[in-house]
């Protein structure tokens, strides 16, 4: 290590210490490089699963839509047909009282004749 190195020499210290520092700013380089792709890779696995975990909430959530949407028509189906029966009923009535009072009627006609 201490020789003096002629023109045009090259020392082999030199060189060892050049390579020495190039490998390592390659390593170092690399070594960004492939943290800097893992943590892209895990940011994108995590937002996956925060994607997947709404999509999965979003279709109980749709499932539970459907349901209620189903009860929700049968209950209108049996309304429509609980006012249709009172409105025969309601008619029936009205027809019984319309001949309630033409009989009546007629009563009070025969009692003043």
């Amino acid at each position: 290590m201490g020789e003096i190195a002629q023109p045009g020499e090259m020392t082999v210290s030199h060189f060892s210490h050049l390579s020495l520092e190039a490998g390592s700013r390659v390593f170092q380089s690399v070594a960004l490089v492939s943290a800097g792709v893992d943590a892209a890779f895990d940011a994108v696995r995590r937002q996956q699963d925060r994607d997947r975990g709404a999509v999965e909430t979003l279709a109980v959530t749709h499932a539970r839509t459907r349901q209620a949407l189903v009860a929700a028509r049968a209950e209108t189906a049996a309304a429509r047909e609980t006012a249709a029966c009172l409105g025969r009923e309601l008619s029936a009535a009205n027809d019984r009282a319309a001949r309630a009072e033409a009989a009546l009627a007629r009563l009070i006609a025969a009692l003043h004749a």
